[in-house]
């Protein structure tokens, strides 16, 4: 069985953690000395000085020129005489170049669309981003936004042609990098924003979390989330190291987020964190857990009377000068509005933004009164949290006029612990116009429930109903006890009429903290690679009106659909993710416990983010290891401590000690998958470690 965490978007990133110096042999000293103890966007700038500034080569020339670059950086290691496309991963003859449309060119990876800055000097010949393709697979990909894609590319033209691991899509505008080189990209794209700010007439080139049209020019790439996902579960390998020393042999700069692979979470975190995705849109997406600031209580009362609150259970004091809260005015389709924040605001602390013509018991517990456009909302503004300029939090839907919130205030839950950027209408508690009781505080007295109590049973975590035989199903424990998967088994109604049948019995163990995902025998290759039961079982060869459901011994515990509910879809085309708030089973379908992601989409699939308290801990599977996988010596964060364990897929406890170092000698252990923790205090942190 392939045990993983609940969640392993962070599984790569760490920080301060001393490498040893064979792993980047060629990094000069004191090169990135200027970025030492900085996050965020000073660190951003810090870098961006370090890599300004580069050499430049021409696209074609008689001299030196990027065809002759790439000859160097991207030689295939058996074959010396060729390179290596960078999406078809064929062996094409390095001499031939562009030979008439039949040989390779010159991937721009940051599509030299997105920005217009074509093949000129600087943004159109970096040679980071820039990588040997194969033609027709080059032309396939245009300029795509990166995402996870539904269909495989097979390359039907040219010298160079067959079957590749890069996939696409006949209905989106999308482009998925073979699973080898998904990482690389994603370093790519993200060196590309550091190097590239807008000064001395060179563009400045920002992420996105959303889908671009084919004919848009505007200097952003995306998707920004999926790219963050790619970075943390594809590592740096040893090529990538030897590409970026190459690179820095003729251009005299280097790709930070190979050398530092930490710096990304640092400087985006909040693509790190959550489920941040859900197609080309300007909300979609998840809960982000309690590592963020989020909106604690909104007031739209009479006249003056508009307020809102912030609240920060982070664990940690954050300085507000990288949030601003924006409106969208009727509809309208844009933000406006802009409200800057300033200042610190500690753990357990909120922080209210009120109208200056307010009623005194508002404007007296007000931490900022103003009259700008932020605080004249009505019911049918939308107003977002923004970190960076990226929306991490929104009150209301996102491009509807229809009102939501008049006349009313509005207090979030106890078991939202985080912001999230589909605005939920059960994540609230109303009260009526001009209540004023909860300003100035935040204990969740809104109601809701669950997310505090201790979980005590299995549950369905993702459901995926995807083109022809992509079906999945993914369960989670996250109790603090391994389960015995003997006494669960699957079942499904089909077109929601009948018995309950296609039963598949359950077998193994589960760990604490682990998902169990059941896969199609013939769905793609890249999410068979995620299951831990491949089957050709009719459980999964379900359909978006077949409810399915889990039993524990013959009983029903959880379901997706409604049983007995009809032949109408309730979940076709899409996958759907359990919210981190839910953390037990029921037996009756609610929608709005679902995040819903479109066709295809598995990037969640093999891990789940929860909110839940496991033996009192709060479970924050975070923990931040390299390398993973790892073959002898492992690097824990600079800060670990407390009790460390490493566990076998049989549940044994095989390495046990409280942490003295933050190097791990895992020699001794056989190659396979274990679960790492470390307990500290009251937090349980967890990963899936794999030893080669």
């Amino acid at each position: 069985m392939n045990q993983r965490p609940l969640d392993l978007r962070l599984s790569l990133a760490f920080a301060a953690i001393f490498l040893s110096f064979s792993l980047f042999a060629q990094v000069p000293n004191g090169y990135y000395d200027a970025a030492n103890g900085l996050s965020g966007n000073n660190l951003k700038a810090a870098l961006h000085q370090i890599i300004d500034g580069h050499t430049e080569y021409p696209y074609t020339s008689s001299n030196t020129d990027v065809w002759d670059i790439l000859k160097d950086a991207d030689k295939d290691p058996n074959n010396p005489n060729n390179v290596i496309g960078l999406y078809s991963g064929f062996s094409m003859n390095a001499a031939a170049e562009y030979n008439s449309g039949q040989g390779w060119n010159r991937e721009h990876v940051w599509a030299k669309s997105r920005g217009n800055f074509g093949t000129t000097l600087g943004a159109g010949t970096d040679c980071h981003h820039l990588r040997a393709a194969d033609i027709s697979t080059n032309s396939a990909r245009n300029n795509r936004n990166f995402d996870e894609a539904p269909t495989q590319y097979i390359d039907g033209s040219g010298n160079y042609q067959g079957a590749t691991d890069s996939y696409t899509s006949s209905t989106d505008w999308i482009w998925e990098p073979r699973d080898e080189v998904k990482g690389d990209v994603a370093r790519m794209i993200f060196y590309m924003v550091v190097r590239y700010e807008g000064t001395n007439g060179e563009p400045d080139l920002e992420l996105t979390d959303t889908w671009l049209s084919n004919t848009d020019q505007s200097p952003l790439h995306g998707k920004a989330s999926v790219l963050m996902q790619w970075h943390l579960a594809d590592p740096v390998s040893a090529e990538e190291q030897n590409r970026n020393d190459i690179i820095y042999s003729y251009q005299g700069n280097r790709n930070p987020f190979i050398d530092h692979p930490e710096y990304a979470c640092e400087i985006f975190p909040e693509y790190c964190d959550g489920n941040n995705g859900g197609g080309g849109n300007n909300g979609g997406g998840g809960s982000t857990g309690g590592n963020d600031l989020f909106f604690s209580e909104y007031i739209e009362g009479s006249s003056y009377n508009k307020a809102l609150e912030l609240a920060n259970t982070t664990g940690a004091s954050i300085d507000l000068s990288s949030y601003s809260l924006k409106k969208e005015t009727n509809g309208g389709g844009s933000w406006g509005s802009e409200y800057t924040l300033s200042g610190t605001l500690s753990d357990g602390g909120v922080f209210v933004i009120a109208h200056s013509s307010a009623d005194i018991s508002i404007t007296a517990v007000a931490d900022a009164t103003t009259a700008s456009g932020i605080v004249t909302f009505n019911g049918n503004d939308v107003i977002g949290l923004f970190k960076n300029g990226t929306l991490i939090d929104v009150i209301g839907d996102f491009g509807s006029s229809a009102t939501y919130g008049q006349d009313v205030t509005k207090v979030r839950n106890a078991n939202v612990t985080g912001p999230n950027t589909t605005y939920t209408t059960s994540e609230w508690t109303d009260y009526p116009s001009n209540t004023f009781d909860y300003i100035g505080s935040h204990n969740g007295s809104g109601g809701g429930g669950g997310g505090t109590s201790q979980p005590t049973e299995l549950f369905l975590s993702e459901y995926m109903e995807g083109s022809s035989n992509n079906k999945a199903l993914e369960i989670a424990n996250i109790t603090s006890n391994s389960i015995d998967l003997s006494d669960y088994s699957l079942m499904k109604q089909t077109n929601g009429a009948g018995s309950w049948g296609s039963e598949l019995s359950l077998s193994g163990s589960l760990a604490s903290g682990d998902v169990f995902v059941i896969v199609n025998s013939q769905a793609k290759k890249n999410i068979r690679n995620r299951a831990d039961l491949v089957t050709g079982s009719g459980i999964v060869t379900f359909n978006g009106n077949d409810p399915i459901g889990l039993f524990k011994n013959g009983v029903l515990i959880d379901i997706i659909g409604t049983f007995d509910g009809g032949s109408a879809n309730f979940a076709q085309d899409v996958t759907l993710v359990r919210k981190a708030t839910i953390t037990e089973p029921t037996t009756s379908y609610d929608s709005n416990e679902w995040d819903s992601y479109a066709q295809d989409t598995r990037t969640y699939l093999g891990s789940h983010s929860t909110s839940a308290k496991s033996q009192g801990a709060i479970e924050r599977p975070t923990l931040e290891l390299y390398p993973n996988p790892v073959r002898d010596l492992l690097y824990l964060p600079s800060d670990a401590t407390g009790q460390l364990r490493i566990i076998d897929i049989a549940g044994n406890v095989v390495i046990e000690h409280t942490i003295e170092s933050t190097e791990l000698d895992v020699s001794s252990l056989e190659s396979g998958v274990y679960i790492l923790t470390i307990a500290s205090n009251t937090v349980i942190s967890t990963v899936r470690l794999v030893v080669e």
